[in-house]
Formats: C-alpha cells, sequence, structure tokens
C-alpha cells in the first residue's frame, strides 16, 4: 500500500519545484542581485519657469499670487529597464519546463491506472465469468 503513494509524493515534490523557478522567472519572488551596476548621473534640473507680469487692466487693484511651488528636490530614482531573456535562457527552461510535464503527466496516467486498476481486474473477472457460465 505504501509503494502507491510514492508516485504521489514525486508529483508533489516536482510541481513544488517548478511552480518555484516559474515564481522567480515571472518576478513574483525578488530577483537576485545584479552582477554589476550602471550608474547613470541624474537628470539635469528643469530650467526655471519664465515670469511673465502683465500690466494691471485699468480700474481694477492688483492682487498679488502667491509664488508657485519650488520644484521638486529630490529626483525620482532611475530604473534600468528590465533586460530581456537570452535566447539559449529560454531554450532550456522551455525543454526543461516540457520535461517537468512530460513527468507529471506521466506520473498522472500511473496514478489513474492505480486508481482504476481495481475496477478494471473486477471488470475482467466478471466478463471472463460470464464466458464460463455462458459460452459463445
Amino acid at each position: 500500500m505504501a509503494i502507491s503513494f510514492v508516485p504521489l509524493l514525486l508529483l508533489l515534490l516536482i510541481s513544488l519545484l517548478s511552480l518555484s523557478t516559474a515564481r522567480h522567472r515571472h518576478g513574483n519572488l525578488s530577483p537576485p542581485p545584479p552582477r554589476f551596476t550602471v550608474s547613470s548621473p541624474p537628470p539635469p534640473p528643469p530650467p526655471p519657469r519664465p515670469t511673465v507680469s502683465l500690466p494691471p487692466p485699468p480700474g481694477r487693484s492688483t492682487v498679488s499670487l502667491p509664488p508657485p511651488p519650488p520644484p521638486r528636490s529630490t529626483p525620482l530614482p532611475y530604473t534600468s529597464p528590465p533586460q530581456p531573456e537570452s535566447k539559449l535562457s529560454s531554450m532550456v527552461h522551455s525543454f526543461l519546463g516540457k520535461i517537468v510535464l512530460g513527468i507529471m503527466a506521466t506520473g498522472l496516467v500511473y496514478l489513474l491506472f492505480l486508481a482504476c486498476r481495481r475496477f478494471l481486474v473486477d471488470l475482467f473477472q466478471y466478463v471472463t465469468a460470464i464466458n464460463i457460465i455462458f459460452p459463445v
């Protein structure tokens, strides 16, 4: 009876490993630290806004507006664009994925066989018993 749990445990282990590698590849987990960092100078500050002074319309009093808010003092951090996966790495991942799927499909077929084996044995005995009792 313990032998029937071996394929199930093997399938569970393989599916967990493939799930963890898939999460890592698709960015759900934190990526490994980069091998080197590219430091670029921060972007130049934007040019100051030109001030336009209009004469007040005749007959109206002048209203002084508050000065515009100062430009943002801390620029946004520079993030490098994501590096595309190399063709060889993509082919290796695809090949390994197909192997894992093949192993999982084989294990699933084996589990279905184990589940249906007793039914198939009973069906075979029933058919042979009918053939013995009522020969054709």
